[in-house]
């Protein structure tokens, strides 16, 4: 049976974006109101990029396509994240704020690449199926590594 939604709703990365938009907002809240259309409405810009081009890319027709939107949304992370340095640097962002985006976006940026790697290697296959064999293999990658590590594989 055929998962309802959209196929970009089903890849983590972008499930994993879409949250850490959400904390980009609930820390720039907080931000001085003269700041508004300044650094506020930038960083707001830079996070919502990210998983937009992540939904844009899954709709393209070749795993190249696709992997430069990956790319697009990775430098759309980066410039989030130089701009919450800024923030905390100016002192509108409070530094636990700003260690809690740099994790998450940390970890997107990893999904990123290996996803990115991941459809530069099979770049014959369609995108959708490439897209959910990456996600189901790193699911069971993922859900190994805790035993993986402790028994020192």
């Amino acid at each position: 049976m055929k998962t309802p939604g959209f196929r970009f709703e089903r890849i983590q990365v972008w499930q994993k974006a879409m949250a850490w938009v959400r904390s980009v907002y609930q820390c720039t809240g907080s931000f001085p109101e003269n700041e508004r259309f300044g650094i506020t409405a930038q960083l707001r810009r830079a996070a919502v990029s990210v998983p937009s081009n992540i939904a844009e890319g899954s709709s393209r027709r070749s795993n190249t396509e696709f992997a430069r939107f990956l790319e697009v949304a990775y430098g759309s992370l980066l410039k989030a994240v130089c701009q919450s340095r800024l923030a905390s640097d100016l002192g509108f962002m409070i530094g636990s704020d700003f260690k809690h985006i740099c994790r998450e976006a940390e970890e997107i940026a990893g999904m990123l690449s290996g996803l990115r790697s991941y459809l530069m290697r099979n770049k014959k296959t369609q995108v959708g199926e490439v897209a959910t064999d990456y996600y189901i293999l790193r699911s069971a990658l993922d859900s190994k590594l805790p035993s993986l590590r402790s028994t020192g594989e």
